[in-house]
């Protein structure tokens, strides 16, 4: 993963966020890394963010949620629990823009 693009300390939350953006096609990923927090925490912490989630597009079409993954296809939104070197866990959220998976494929992001 490359570093981050983004780093703000708010309060005792860091957040971290990763842009990646396509030689050819511009800005076309975005991540939202969350801080650390104990396994229970984060299971919690990642439902918030769903159930806010799904008020727009519904619900998720992808994933599992007792895994610890959702995803939007259609809008091309994706969240996922990540455990992390030292026991904690993470949430990251996903955005890809239109041409991600063109650009990826080309080898230019």
């Amino acid at each position: 993963m490359p570093p981050p693009s983004f780093v703000r300390p708010d309060g005792n939350v860091v957040v971290i966020v990763l842009l990646f953006v396509c030689e050819l096609y511009g800005l076309q990923q975005v991540r939202w890394v969350s801080r650390a927090f104990s396994r229970e925490k984060a299971i919690k912490r990642f439902l918030d963010i769903y159930d806010e989630g799904v008020k727009q597009p519904g619900n998720a079409d992808k994933g599992d949620l007792d895994r610890g993954t959702a995803a939007w296809s259609r809008e091309r939104i994706g969240m996922r629990l990540d455990g992390d070197q030292r026991g904690g866990y993470r949430v990251v959220m996903i955005s890809d823009g239109p041409e991600f998976d063109r650009c990826k494929a080309e080898g230019a992001c």
